[in-house]
């Protein structure tokens, strides 16, 4: 039998960061720092219910576009906010996840959790898992310089 991915089917990262957890918060929030170690193009309107937009340049020179709202916000503790990627030629949304980022402060430092939900079933959403369980991690490292410097 061949698996599947369900709506339930999540992909878990963890880092732990040499960084106060207000740092953190801060990071995953600003748009200054948001485009050092995440996407190249940033708008964020950083409330409950507000929107957020990425814009990453993509190895062939298009663009891939993200957007979502904000669901949960809690100071330097959680962060939620809801996923959808887009074709760059015509913005038509090909997928909708939910990233959730748990922050626990431990001294100077910072635990960070991220889950992301909303997998569905077929091939689409299989590459998509594959891709991001690596993208995460590259990420993670460049908030991880980031919050160094």
């Amino acid at each position: 039998m061949t698996p599947t991915q369900t709506p339930s089917r999540r992909l878990m990262q963890h880092i732990r960061l040499k960084a106060p957890v207000s740092r953190v918060y801060h990071a995953l929030l600003d748009v200054d720092t948001l485009v050092k170690w995440f996407p190249d193009r940033a708008t964020v309107d950083a409330r409950p219910g507000g929107n957020w937009a990425f814009e990453f340049d993509t190895a062939g020179g298009g663009v891939h576009k993200a957007s979502g709202k904000f669901l949960e916000l809690v100071p330097n503790q959680l962060v939620r906010y809801s996923w959808s990627d887009a074709m760059d030629d015509d913005d038509r949304t090909y997928c909708n996840l939910t990233v959730t980022f748990r922050l626990v402060a431990d001294g100077d430092e910072t635990d960070l959790y991220l889950e992301e939900s909303g997998y569905e079933e077929g091939a689409l959403y299989d590459e998509l898992f594959g891709n991001r369980t690596g993208g995460w991690g590259k990420m993670f490292a460049g908030l991880a310089e980031t919050l160094a410097s």
